[in-house]
């Protein structure tokens, strides 16, 4: 079928933004017909959206083009479940919001890390950072590319802030897609704001023409990078690649969402697409398509489109099926509130400085191990204040703010009329949702508990519900325009951003990117999995920014749905098309893919359809992702067109971007690198910020009898029950002089490394009581440690010192679902070998109900983090510790629940006998003789 306007095409590009850019240029300049298609609008340098602020542009307060999903603005905000993701509508994608660093991935990035399977770094072609090098050059010369002027004040604080913390070394100024000179005055339409930069006057600034020929003002740090410059002083795709593109012939079709791709009958693609101009249905057929769309997008669109593609069902289990390996690249953000000093975050580009942080792991579950980034962010000073929700902060009706969760609370607690008044619309109308669907809910949380305990889904459904639901209506609800005018008049007023006294830091890192982007019933894009299980890395990162604050004087908070949902914000996703090691024609041949693209970007299932953007990424790179797409995208749209020249047998065999040569020249160097050669041996020291880890004590009684003992090995391997319970009738009957108690803290001060270990170990310290005397405790716990599929084991490694020596105790509590309903007994008695100098007893130790309710629970309590001197307000402190619990609460339950899962669904279905029946089993319950405390 004919392209738009009957014209036949090469090739069609899906997408403007960095990959999408490089394909639509090189494939025009090469001579291909080609056409692109972008779904968002062009912005010429004054259409970019402003929020509408009370004061600072009094002209523009209408929020329009803002929201994708309002009028097909500016910012797409997408809730899929396990992860929020931000990103861009427009004619040139993300590079017309993003923070312009250009930063190359560092080398080890393309390494396989753990069983995370890497990047193709083996046979022909192979992906590493030296093969790259080119195209990285490219790049650069291409966006022109260099490091920010120093005299930003932000700049200078982060550099500080480092000093302090001994990481002065590690500081670096990126490269920035930015236009820093103004030797020339160009023309630049922008309809102006409330207070004019320096060197502009009625549309003419100072700047230059640049080497495609287009006017570019420069910066005059104003902070709106992430907004859209009006001044055009950032290098965006719509000034080099795609002007480029423009000028060699290249079609392009703006505002023309995709809704399909198609395999026809003579082996050419069709595309479908919504022409939003002239609100119809449009069409056209290429040889060849690349999808450009952008991680969320472009795995979208291809799951949309297997069937129609490939003639087959989806399928989530086949390697090159799109969905997988899909994550956030680790991306956070934290506000320092209160510095000492003011930071001057409204003025300079978004991103002047960041900092390195890299330590390789000294052993497996080292949760100082990591590379990541901390970066100074900014945004325009008239927006300062919307910082304090980040704060957890509000206004109320007499101007104080209602500190810590007060307008959490908000939602969900009765208000006076005239505390209502004061509220933004989007929290007023969210709670008049809440009420009105509080009955659904309930009846929603009531049919998802059910499923979860037949499906051994675990008890937390009911609530990832609320919290989707919440998360989806609240994104939703702050891109409306109305309610964004409501909640920014709120929050700020005649704020000018002078002496502002807080600092943003923008994180990001290699999370393990194993989530999974599939439609579910309703045909709803989600992402599956669970974010916080990769969440070393973030939290890592906010121990690196805490340490920061301490040094800035301030308290750090991070984003609330970090913070309190444990429900990550990225504007990097990557993956879900992720590239195998197998080559194509390899896959053709009968090889089984390992991915959905091959290394070069085409489908394996669906050869000539190429994936050229984020979405191709096996792994985080940790590193702003925009200079490894366009590398890549270059490589890759290179040998694309080689191979279109060696099946024609013309000059195009040979073809190479017409400055190639000059970007080997004159592309500047990465000063990333110097910093990484900086670095000490055992890389980056670690945060001085304690992780967060888990407290609680726990006690036991039990009795002992000399017996024959096995080894610990062989104890372990199968301890000997019979024979335990056999030496704890016997010491029961010797009396007291065969007791033991213990009173045992169990402590683990980093409890991400504590579940990502396979022991799953805690430290033990606390007393034994043997006879009258008391005698000082160490070792070891292990808790859930995985026997086989079936059984789990809780592990007592301990010792105390008595006048005749050293005494060991070993012993296992065995977490197995055997007949009949044993899962209290299970988790309270442990049977045991105590080796003294005098030989081997057998025995047994016991968890009393009375104990577990008076003693442990209420003892389990949260460890490390920020301290409270640092200024966090108690609530807020609240908030991590109720995550924490829960986190702890969910291993260990849910532990459990796999191995009792059905068993407990059987006791609650039969109503109180059952669970009778679940705390008294018969034949193993605990008796105690005279010398027992208990009966005393």
């Amino acid at each position: 079928m004919s392209g738009t306007d009957g014209q036949p095409f090469d090739a069609i590009v899906i997408g403007s933004g960095f990959g999408g850019a490089v394909a639509t240029c090189r494939l025009a300049q090469a001579g291909l017909r080609v056409c692109l298609l972008e779904r968002g609008r062009r912005f010429a340098a004054g259409d970019f959206p402003r929020p509408p602020m009370p004061s600072a542009y009094p002209d523009e307060r209408s929020g329009a083009g803002l929201a994708w999903a309002v009028d097909r603005g500016l910012y797409d905000i997408r809730s899929l479940g396990a992860m929020q993701v931000v990103q861009a509508a427009g004619y040139g994608g993300g590079s017309l919001v993003y923070a312009s660093v250009h930063m190359r991935a560092p080398p080890d990035a393309f390494e396989a890390r753990g069983e995370d399977p890497g990047w193709p770094t083996d046979g022909p072609d192979a992906i590493t950072h030296d093969t790259l090098d080119g195209w990285y050059r490219l790049a650069a010369h291409m966006l022109d590319v260099r490091p920010a002027p120093a005299a930003w004040s932000k700049s200078k604080h982060l550099s500080a802030w480092a000093e302090a913390e001994g990481r002065g070394g590690h500081v670096f100024r990126p490269n920035l897609a930015v236009n820093f000179e103004g030797s020339a005055t160009v023309e630049i339409h922008d309809p102006g704001e409330a207070s004019a930069p320096p060197g502009r006057s009625h549309g003419f600034v100072s700047g230059r023409v640049n080497a495609q020929g287009r006017p570019q003002g420069r910066c005059v740090g104003c902070g709106h990078c992430d907004l859209g410059c009006r001044y055009h002083a950032k290098n965006t795709l719509d000034l080099n690649y795609l002007a480029a593109a423009a000028d060699a012939g290249a079609t392009i079709r703006t505002e023309a969402e995709v809704t399909g791709v198609a395999r026809g009958d003579d082996a050419r693609y069709e595309v479908t697409w919504t022409d939003h101009r002239f609100a119809r249905a449009r069409r056209a057929s290429a040889d060849a398509v690349f999808v450009c769309a952008g991680a969320v997008n472009t795995t979208e669109l291809l799951l949309r489109s297997w069937t129609d593609l490939t003639g087959e069902a989806p399928d989530a289990e086949r390697p090159d099926h799109p969905g997988g390996s899909f994550g956030g690249n680790g991306d956070s953000i934290g506000v320092v509130f209160d510095t000492d000093e003011p930071v001057d975050a409204g003025l300079g580009p978004t991103i002047t400085t960041a900092l390195l942080y890299h330590r390789p792991p000294a052993e497996r579950g080292d949760l100082d191990a990591g590379w990541l980034l901390v970066q100074d962010g900014g945004l325009p000073a008239a927006l300062l204040p919307l910082l304090d929700l980040l704060g957890y902060r509000l206004p109320r009706a007499d101007g104080a703010p209602l500190d810590g969760l007060g307008w959490l609370r908000a939602l969900v607690e009765p208000l006076s009329a005239g505390v209502q008044s004061t509220l933004p619309s989007t929290v007023r109308d969210l709670r008049a949702r809440m009420d009105r669907e509080r009955v659904a809910w309930t009846k929603r949380g009531a049919v998802l508990a059910t499923d979860s305990l037949v499906a051994r889904r675990g008890w937390l459904e009911p609530g990832r519900f609320a919290v989707d639901w919440l998360a989806r209506e609240s994104l939703a609800g702050l891109t409306a325009p109305d309610r964004i005018g409501a909640l920014v008049g709120s929050l700020l007023g005649g704020f000018d951003g002078a002496a502002d006294r807080r600092a943003i830091l923008l994180a990001m890192g290699r999370d393990r990117a194993d989530l999974r982007l599939e439609l579910d019933e309703r045909g709803h894009l989600v992402a599956h999995g669970r974010a916080y299980d990769d969440h070393r890395v973030y939290q890592l990162e906010e121990r690196l920014m805490n340490d920061l604050a301490r040094a800035a004087g301030g308290a750090l908070r991070v984003n609330p749905l970090w913070g309190m949902l444990r429900r990550p914000i990225t504007v990097h996703p990557h993956g879900g098309c992720p590239m195998g090691s197998a080559l194509s024609a390899e896959v053709r041949a009968g090889a089984t893919p390992d991915g959905v693209v091959d290394r070069y970007g085409e489908a394996y299932a669906a050869p000539g359809l190429y994936v050229l953007d984020a979405a191709a990424f096996p792994a985080a790179i940790g590193a702003n992702p925009s200079a490894t797409i366009l590398a890549l995208a270059e490589r890759n749209i290179e040998r694309f067109i080689r191979r279109v020249g060696v099946t024609r047998g013309d000059a195009l065999a040979d073809w190479r971007a017409p400055v190639y040569a000059a970007a080997q020249r004159e592309a500047p160097d990465e000063p990333l690198f110097e910093i990484e050669r900086r670095l000490p041996p055992e890389g980056s020291a670690p945060p001085t910020h304690d992780p967060i880890g888990i407290a609680f004590t726990e006690r036991l009684e039990g009795y002992f009898a000399p017996a024959d003992a096995p080894n610990r090995a062989a104890f372990a391997a199968d301890p000997p029950v019979d024979a335990c319970l056999d030496a704890e009738r016997r010491g029961l009957a010797g009396g007291a002089t065969h007791r033991i108690g213990l009173a045992l803290d169990c402590t683990t001060r980093d409890l991400e490394a504590m579940l990502a270990s396979r022991a799953h170990s805690m430290s033990v310290t606390g007393w034994a009581e043997v006879g009258d005397e008391r005698y000082a405790v160490t070792g070891a716990m292990s808790v859930l440690v995985p026997i086989d599929a079936s059984t789990r084991a809780l592990v007592y490694d301990l010792r105390y010192e008595t006048p005749d020596g050293e005494h060991t105790l070993y012993g296992r509590k065995v977490i197995r679902d055997d007949p009949g309903l044993d899962a209290i007994v299970d988790l309270s008695t442990a049977f045991c070998v105590r080796r003294t100098p005098r030989g081997a007893e057998l025995g047994v130790l016991r968890v009393h109900l009375s104990d577990f309710i008076d003693t442990q629970l209420p003892s389990i309590r949260v460890i490390g983090g920020a301290p409270q001197e640092t200024g966090a307000p108690d609530d807020a402190r609240l908030v991590v510790d109720a995550w924490y619990l829960s986190r702890f609460a969910r291993f260990f339950l849910g532990g459990v629940l796999q191995v009792y899962g059905g068993r407990l669904g059987e006791a609650l279905a039969a109503g109180g006998a059952g669970l009778v029946g679940l705390m008294h089993p018969g034949g193993r319950r605990p008796t105690h003789g005279p010398g027992s405390e208990r009966t005393r």
